[in-house]
């Protein structure tokens, strides 16, 4: 069980990089503000999302114990 939790962490860390990477270069790359900002929402939603899916396991794990 620990080990789905080691690479659950690992995974969002890899995408939330990605992700962040990503942002960057749309920002760069486009001068339309209506896409930074969806692109920035869409990055916050993502990184709360996998926060909590991240959280919810180790909840999960603790009381599987």
């Amino acid at each position: 069980m620990l080990h789905y939790l080691i690479i659950g962490s690992f995974l969002s860390r890899k995408i939330k990089r990605y992700l962040i990477l990503m942002s960057a270069t749309c920002t760069r790359a486009t001068k339309n503000v209506y896409i930074n900002v969806l692109n920035c929402i869409i990055l916050y939603i993502w990184i709360c999302l996998s926060n909590t899916i991240y959280l919810f396991n180790i909840q999960y794990y603790i009381w599987r114990k």
